[in-house]
């Protein structure tokens, strides 16, 4: 299953985004950590781009519930509603997109970071930050109002990666496999570092690689970058811009574009995750009526032990007027009718009822 994309896919799907230059950017909105932004496109009209943090960014046919404005979302409505993109670039070989936008206030860049817990960051020409949707600190670079934006960079970008450099960084990785080397040091994750090695016919496993085979690598390195875009969607596996050999089993269907292929799998994710919530929203509903009617149950129940308790207690303290009572009555009973006991005992202080039916005698102590 796709949990995220990749810094290549982003290579490939920034080809597809390339679409909004100079389009103008009418509807924002931000739901916690979905960002919807709509443009209109020179003849051709609206185009709505998702994006979702920090895993994936799309074109989509799907708008959704639309949220309140919170006040990140005011901010980005205030700095970019109107203005036209002018350039969209992948900063490095990193998940991060950089939109610049222009209207007659100024440039402004809207910077997507698609890693760790993401982040949305507005920028002024100069990249100094005006807001951000989560302000961090780290070792080498900081997150905050009113300082410079500067992205983690790799020691190598693979767009413009030499023979060289691939050689040295095999050479010096500590990752235990040749596949790890890829997918971590040289950023091309885990599917297509795989991919890379079956075409290469290397061994993924293999710490340590000879210099013909790293030649290989590198071959396919390229290869794999300059693909032309046929975007896949592998059952239940993977969405990818190109299809791939080592999903070469898999059942698998053709989209136009790779945004429509995430567009289509991600829906269908999100709308089977809805489903189990729904169903799990049903079963805690269950559940929780099944308590509440137990709660009441037992509440029930203590309050007739407290009142036969109650009950109890009246009966000991008066045990010998009972006694007294039942005992008169079943003398008085050898010598007349229930009838004529009821008529003899009308305004008696003690005796309210006797009900000879279900040999039942209520008294009032």
């Amino acid at each position: 299953m796709k949990s995220e994309l990749s810094a290549l896919d982003m290579h490939y799907l920034i080809r597809e985004l390339n679409v909004l230059i100079d389009g103008k950017i009418d509807k924002i909105f931000l739901d916690k950590n979905t960002l919807l932004l709509q443009f209109h496109i020179p003849n051709q009209g609206k185009k709505l781009l998702k994006i979702i943090l920090p895993e994936f960014i799309f074109f989509t046919e799907h708008k959704g519930e639309v949220p309140y404005p919170n006040k990140l979302c005011m901010t980005l409505r205030k700095f970019l509603n109107n203005a036209r993109l002018r350039k969209i670039e992948q900063k490095g070989f990193e998940r991060i997109i950089d939109f610049v936008f222009e209207r007659k206030e100024g440039v402004f860049s809207l910077i997507i970071e698609l890693f760790s817990t993401g982040n949305i960051i507005l920028t002024k020409q100069d990249y100094t930050i005006i807001v951000a949707q989560k302000y961090k600190k780290f070792s080498q670079r900081v997150i905050r109002g009113g300082v410079k934006y500067d992205y983690p960079k790799k020691e190598i970008n693979v767009l413009n990666l030499y023979l060289d450099e691939i050689k040295k960084t095999i050479k010096n990785s500590d990752k235990e496999s040749i596949v790890k080397t890829l997918a971590i040091d040289l950023g091309l994750g885990g599917v297509y570092a795989e991919e890379i090695c079956l075409l290469a016919g290397i061994d993924k496993n293999k710490k340590t690689v000879s210099d013909k085979e790293t030649e290989l690598l590198y071959k396919q390195i390229k290869i794999i970058l300059s693909k032309k875009i046929k975007p896949v969607l592998y059952t239940e596996v993977d969405v990818t811009p190109f299809e791939l050999e080592k999903y070469k089993d898999s059942e698998k269907n053709y989209f136009k574009s790779f945004s429509e292929a995430l567009d289509f799998y991600l829906t269908k994710k999100i709308d089977a995750t809805k489903k189990e919530k729904s169903k799990a929203e049903t079963k805690k509903e269950s559940i929780i009526k099944i308590i509440k009617k137990q709660e009441q149950d037992i509440e029930k129940l203590e309050e007739n032990v407290l009142e036969n308790q109650e009950k109890g207690e009246l009966i000991y303290n008066n045990y010998q007027l009972i006694d007294e009572i039942l005992a008169t009555l079943k003398k008085a009973r050898e010598k007349y009718s229930w009838k004529e006991i009821k008529a003899k005992l009308k305004n008696h202080k003690t005796i309210k009822e006797i009900n000879e039916k279900e040999k039942k005698v209520v008294i009032e102590i």
